[in-house]
């Protein structure tokens, strides 16, 4: 199996569709396709199966030549779309659409998590000494938040839903996962959004879990697998023999092969003493955002001026290359 991985910057978190049934369900491509296809992931729970896909050879075995490019820093992971440096990466709709701001026109090939809202939790964290023990103590107090970002949107959608002011907390702007933990544990915040397992981490520090999204009304939390618009138009055929091994990779991991525990654990920055309590998400395949999600992230985006206008639909997702076969 050929793997690359060119490590622009390891991430280091301080706590933290398949083929048609032939050969055991796999159906092998018989030449890998010519175009590389440079993906850019983060070790995150996101990009796993594109770990998993690279790691276990499978998307050779669909025909898809592809190459991880690894980055510290989702902005450094932009920094190289936009230059051209990486075809493809793992993302959320929000960068998306500041990137087609900017010029880099990007599609949705494929939700990475978020199909449903049991997938991709985030958790609002109180540290034990804020007085936050629940919902109805939020207001006047300090929130840690990465702005204009998903993360901000996320929160802002809690609120809204659960009919709170929004106003009527103070947003941090905290970028780093990791200092934002930090801070917390040195109640210099009252609160702060964590994804997981950072914030089943804060849990068994002795924080509070104050709202987990994963049993809210809506889903809100979505990762994607998007490519530029160029790359897509000069290499259909490396997209879909891409998705097919995704594909293969996401059947791997919802069946639960324990071969693969050392890189999930790695790539999605779980540690020890989580591991054994630790849930693996499920992983959607052959699924893409829907025009209400879409739609919903793209009205906050022009709301807080970080679009001019509404986006439409196909301007985001692409969806020819899922099935429907979920």
């Amino acid at each position: 199996m050929k793997r690359k991985i060119i490590a622009i910057a390891m991430m280091a978190l301080m706590l933290a569709g398949c083929g048609t049934a032939e050969n055991g369900g796999k159906q092998a491509t018989e030449r890998t396709d010519s175009a590389t296809i440079k993906v850019g992931v983060l070790r995150t729970a996101d990009s796993l199966p594109i770990y998993i896909g690279d790691e276990t050879g499978l998307f050779e075995e669909y025909g898809a030549n592809v190459e991880l490019v690894e980055f510290s820093s989702a902005s450094d992971q932009s920094k190289a779309m936009e230059s051209g440096a990486i075809d493809g990466m793992m993302t959320d709709m929000v960068v998306q659409n500041l990137l087609a701001k900017g010029g880099t026109e990007l599609r949705t090939v494929t939700t990475a998590l978020g199909d449903d809202i049991t997938e991709g939790k985030f958790l609002i964290i109180s540290s034990p000494n804020s007085g936050v023990e629940s919902i109805d103590d939020v207001e006047h107090k300090k929130i840690g938040i990465s702005e204009g970002t998903m993360m901000e949107y996320l929160v802002d959608s809690y609120w809204n839903e659960l009919g709170l002011d929004i106003n009527n907390v103070e947003k941090v702007n905290i970028p780093s996962l990791s200092l934002r933990f930090e801070t917390l544990n040195a109640d210099e915040i009252d609160m702060a959004i964590l994804p997981d397992p950072m914030g089943d981490l804060a849990v068994a520090g002795g924080c509070n879990e104050i709202i987990n999204d994963t049993v809210l009304d809506t889903n809100y939390s979505i990762t994607v697998i998007a490519f530029s618009k160029k790359f897509i138009d000069e290499n259909e055929s490396s997209v879909k023999n891409f998705i097919k091994g995704y594909n293969a990779a996401v059947d791997r991991i919802n069946e639960h092969n324990d071969d693969d525990l050392e890189l999930i654990y790695s790539v999605a920055n779980v540690p020890e003493a989580l591991q054994r309590t630790w849930q693996i998400p499920h992983y959607p395949k052959n699924s893409v955002p829907s025009e209400e999600e879409v739609e919903s992230i793209t009205e906050w985006m022009v709301n807080k001026k970080l679009l001019d206008e509404n986006v439409t639909y196909d301007k985001v997702v692409d969806s020819r290359f899922v099935s429907g076969e979920k």
